[in-house]
C-alpha cells in the first residue's frame, strides 16, 4: 500500500482515552460491510438528511442509511457516562458543602453560647454591636485560614484520581481551584454570620445574669 498523507488523531472510542493507532483504507481496495460517512453542512440539518437519503438511494437502493446524527449529538452520546459521574460527584460535593457549613455553624452557634456572659459585659462597656459581630466572624476566618491549606494539600493528594475522571481540563485547573476556594470561603462567612448577628443582639443584662439568652 502507498502512503498517501497522514491525518490528526481522532478519539473514536472514548474522548478522555488517548487516540489508537489505525490506518484508513481506501474502500476500493478494501470495501467495508458498513461505511460512515461525515458531511460537512451548513443550516438546517433536516434537509441535508433527506439529500443523503436520496443521493444514496440514487447510488444503491439496497444500501440502507441509518445512524445519522449530528456531531453535537455524537459528542452527547460520547459523554454520557462521563456526564452522569459529574452530576453524581456534583451532588455529593453539594452535601459535603453543605454538612461542612452545617459543622462550622454549630461549633460557632456553641461558641457564642458559651461565651454569651462575656459578650454581654463587652456591650455593656461600651462594644458596640458591630464590634461583637466583628469579633465573632474573625474567629470564624481564622477556621477557615486553617481549613483552606488542609484542602488545598488533599487536592494536591488525589490529583492522580481526578485526571482520570477530567476531560478538557486540568486537575489542578487555577480557575476551578479558584473557584471552589471561593465557594468554601462564602460557605463558611454564611455559616458563621449568622451565629456572629446572634452575638451582636444580645442583652446584656441578661447575659450577666447568667441567663444565657440571646
Amino acid at each position: 500500500m502507498t502512503i498517501i498523507g497522514v491525518v490528526k488523531d481522532v478519539h473514536d472510542a472514548s474522548l478522555r482515552e488517548a487516540p489508537h493507532a489505525q490506518i484508513f483504507l481506501s474502500a476500493e481496495q478494501s470495501p467495508p460491510s458498513a461505511a460512515s460517512l461525515a458531511v460537512n453542512y451548513s443550516g438546517d440539518v433536516g434537509p441535508v438528511i433527506a439529500s443523503i437519503r436520496h443521493i444514496t438511494r440514487s447510488i444503491d437502493p439496497t444500501v440502507p442509511t441509518f445512524g445519522i446524527m449530528t456531531v453535537d449529538q455524537v459528542l452527547d452520546n460520547a459523554n454520557l457516562g462521563d456526564r452522569f459521574t459529574t452530576v453524581l460527584l456534583a451532588g455529593f460535593s453539594t452535601l459535603a458543602l453543605l454538612l461542612a457549613a452545617l459543622g462550622t455553624y454549630g461549633v460557632m452557634a456553641f461558641g457564642v453560647t458559651e461565651r454569651t456572659r462575656e459578650i454581654g459585659v463587652r456591650i455593656a462597656l461600651g462594644a458596640r454591636s458591630q464590634d461583637v459581630l466583628t469579633m465573632v466572624l474573625r474567629e470564624g476566618l481564622i477556621l477557615l485560614v486553617v481549613a483552606l491549606p488542609i484542602a488545598l494539600v488533599g487536592l494536591w493528594a488525589v490529583t492522580g484520581v481526578l485526571r482520570t475522571l477530567l476531560f478538557g481540563v486540568e486537575a489542578t485547573d487555577p480557575e476551578t481551584i479558584v473557584a471552589a476556594v471561593v465557594a468554601l470561603s462564602g460557605a463558611t462567612l454564611v455559616a458563621c454570620y449568622v451565629p456572629a448577628r446572634r452575638a451582636a443582639r444580645v442583652d446584656p443584662v441578661a447575659a450577666i445574669r447568667g441567663s444565657g439568652a440571646l
